[in-house]
């Protein structure tokens, strides 16, 4: 089963496009267990599968604990992001919420977007299994698809499932997930930079402390303690090379939103 729409109304239906649950809401979310929060004129129910109404929510809310006093919480369908101190860095507006190299992602209007909000831990989602592509799962999450890792193991079409995000590019039809139960989501995402880390245009001085050959990256810490990645991006348009122990300035030129890491001018000391 999976969620579909007709016009501007949200159903349920099976494989065989047999109607489940009829097209009367203005959106369906999965609970759990065969049971959904819809929306009718205005006024929020639960419902089970076979469209019994269950009760009716008066004012919804879910929340969910995160790591380091995080919480995710849905209000009358869409899910928003407080922080430790209880403040809204997410606006709850987004149809699931996720996170990729710790900077939290969103659905809304189909689309995957990224925010300008960070939490460092793998974040998962819910959605449903839509069928198979290339022998792997695809996952129908707020109407957006995605591709799982895996090849064909588990779930089966239309079970209901939770995903972290694990890859995403421009050139991919449909970005990775990774069942959440596979993964490890109390350690720390590592991210390059925050597009707000370092100032544009600014000189800033450090050490390369570590080259990671294998993608010919290398790590600087600067003067001030903060920590930074030079791409080989940065070497080719700076015309320079560099290795570990060098005592280098990088200037900011730019940031890169694709790939969440600052652009630099590099230059030895």
């Amino acid at each position: 089963m999976f969620l579909a729409k007709k016009g501007i109304k949200s159903g349920i239906i099976d494989i065989n496009n047999n109607i489940i649950i009829p097209f009367d809401y203005e959106y369906i979310q999965p609970i759990g267990n065969d049971v959904y929060s819809v929306k009718k004129n205005g006024r929020i129910f639960r419902i089970n599968i076979k469209n019994e109404l269950i009760d009716e929510i008066k004012s919804e809310r879910i929340e969910k604990s995160l790591n380091d006093g995080f919480k995710k919480i849905r209000e009358n369908g869409k899910w928003g992001i407080l922080d430790p101190k209880g403040k809204i860095i997410v606006d709850f507006k987004y149809d699931e919420i996720s996170t990729f190299r710790g900077r939290l992602v969103g659905i809304i209007n189909k689309d995957l977007i990224k925010l300008d909000a960070y939490y460092p831990y793998r974040l998962p989602m819910s959605g449903f299994n839509k069928g198979i592509q290339f022998n792997k799962d695809i996952i129908e999450i707020g109407g957006y698809l995605f591709e799982n890792f895996e090849k064909r193991k588990s779930p089966k079409f239309g079970d209901e499932v939770s995903v972290i995000l694990i890859n995403w590019t421009s050139q991919m039809q449909y970005p990775s997930v990774l069942l959440a139960e596979k993964a490890k989501l109390k350690k720390k995402s590592k991210h390059f930079d925050k597009s707000t880390d370092f100032e544009i245009g600014k000189t800033y001085s450090g050490t390369v402390t570590s080259p990671k050959t294998a993608k010919k990256r290398f790590s600087v810490t600067l003067d001030n303690g903060e920590k930074t990645v030079v791409f080989p991006s940065d070497l080719k348009q700076s015309n320079i090379s560099i290795s570990k122990g060098d005592k280098i300035k990088l200037t900011k030129i730019g940031y890169n939103e694709e790939l969440d890491r600052t652009i630099w001018k590099v230059s030895k000391l």
